[in-house]
């Protein structure tokens, strides 16, 4: 077995490389791992929300200080994100999704760390800290609603299946 730097043949055989084996003089195949261990992008991931931690944002306010309008800068505490989270990596939210079946190892640190960013998301947007509907939408909460008319609902099985002489009769009644 070779090593990713290693060329996988001897110096005699290099010489003899038909026209169709050039790919064999290749020293590795494919890109680098971005990160050889679970281990390895844990440390990443927990580098990342350190950082968040100690990179808050601001919000330039205008406050009433003794009658006086003054600018504060208040801290803001930052929200990780997948986006943000793949940018530190120096990776694709695409292939962060695709390790999560391409890269078996790697699955239970993905797990982990999806789970840490929506409760912290969460519970920031619980806490009035994080804005929730933007959060609600990061994370896939949706208000569900129905749109009931005067008569009913009206289901689109109903509309396909009918002519449009009896649709326009039924839009007539919702809306009298």
């Amino acid at each position: 077995m070779t090593t990713e730097n290693e060329n996988p043949l001897s110096p005699e055989d290099q010489e003899q490389v038909g026209p169709n084996q050039y790919w064999r003089r290749r020293l590795n195949h494919g890109k680098p791992r971005a990160y050889e261990t679970p281990e390895d992008l844990m440390e990443a991931c927990v580098e990342y929300f350190e950082w968040c931690d100690l990179n808050p944002l601001f919000e330039d306010k205008l406050m009433a200080v003794g009658g006086d309008a003054v600018n504060r800068n208040l801290i803001k505490a930052r929200a990780p994100t997948l986006q943000g989270l793949t940018t530190h990596l120096g990776i694709h939210r695409v292939t962060w999704n695709k390790w999560r079946t391409s890269q078996p190892d790697f699955a239970d640190v993905i797990a982990m760390v999806d789970n840490a960013m929506e409760a912290i998301q969460l519970e920031g947007a619980s806490a009035g800290i994080f804005n929730g509907q933007i959060i609600s939408r990061l994370i896939g909460l949706v208000d569900k609603t129905e749109s009931k008319g005067v008569t009913g609902l009206i289901s689109l099985d109903d509309v396909e299946n009918t002519d449009s002489d009896k649709l326009k009769e039924t839009l007539r009644r919702i809306l009298e």
